[in-house]
């Protein structure tokens, strides 16, 4: 992720997954533009070691070796607002491969008794995103839905129960909040979580970012992990499309971790 966002392309790239699989596994990442400041490309470099020994021990220690060179760079204050969001943003769902053919059929019911479907967001193979309206509470909330075909498979049901259960464990201000989750008797399995308004980080790869605003989201990003990893949860899917970009009320850039469906508990939790 951070390879991506300062160069704008990802450090390994082959038409074939077997090449592919071994540059990651033997070749060295291209040298990092040299805008980027030197410790912050060591720090790179360091996450793309090939052996875990080489690389930092922990998401606490690099945490910690990252706010060093955030206290180091001495331009930070005026760029962690980063760049601007605004109208340029694309909604949550962009880019989604549409495979659900009845889930916009849930556009206008009541689900659970209590949550008004009002607009589809995004749609996968696994099931949809919508935004709902808590009658009780009158809040509006994102509400994903499990597909009902997929939700007789014991082991999709349980990946979805798991995702819901993992990230009700982790309170952390850049990890997405579960509000609720359950069942309906029609099948429907769901997950309730606050409505966020913003962009997944992939929309904004595919240029090199200013190392500051890379700074500014990658601390965000490993306090997420250290927090989950102090829990005995690992992500196990860390990748661009799961972390989200909203702005804090100051208008900072705030980043959150998403998509705990992969997620498991560390032996001894």
């Amino acid at each position: 992720i951070f390879y991506e966002l300062l160069t704008g392309d990802a450090p390994f790239d082959a038409d074939e997954l077997p090449m592919l699989l071994r540059m990651q596994i033997m070749a060295p990442p291209p040298p990092l533009p040299e805008q980027v400041p030197a410790k912050l490309a060591a720090f790179v470099n360091k996450l793309l070691e090939k052996s875990r020994h080489d690389r930092p021990e922990s998401a606490s220690a690099a945490l910690a070796e990252l706010r060093s060179i955030v206290g180091e760079l001495e331009q930070l204050e005026s760029a962690t607002r980063g760049g601007e969001l605004g109208d340029t943003m694309p909604p949550v769902g962009d880019g989604i491969p549409s495979a659900i053919t009845d889930a916009r059929s849930l556009v206008g019911t009541v689900l659970a008794d209590r949550y008004r479907i009002d607009a589809m967001l995004g749609e996968g193979g696994m099931g949809a995103v919508f935004r709902a309206h808590h009658l009780l509470m009158d809040r509006d909330v994102a509400l994903k839905v499990l597909h009902p075909e997929l939700g007789r498979d014991p082991e999709i049901s349980a990946r979805f129960d798991r995702e819901a259960q993992t990230a009700a464990r982790l309170e952390h201000s850049n990890i997405v909040a579960v509000l609720d989750f359950g069942a309906t008797p029609a099948g429907f399995r769901f997950l309730v979580m606050p409505l966020l308004s913003g962009a997944e980080l992939r929309s904004m790869t595919g240029r090199p970012m200013p190392p500051e605003r890379v700074l500014w989201l990658g601390v965000q990003l490993f306090a997420a992990l250290e927090h989950a990893h102090a829990r005995s949860v690992v992500h196990r899917d860390l990748k661009p499309e799961n972390v989200f970009v909203v702005r804090d009320e100051q208008g900072r850039e705030q980043l959150t971790l998403v998509d705990f469906g992969l997620a498991k508990l560390a032996e001894g939790a």
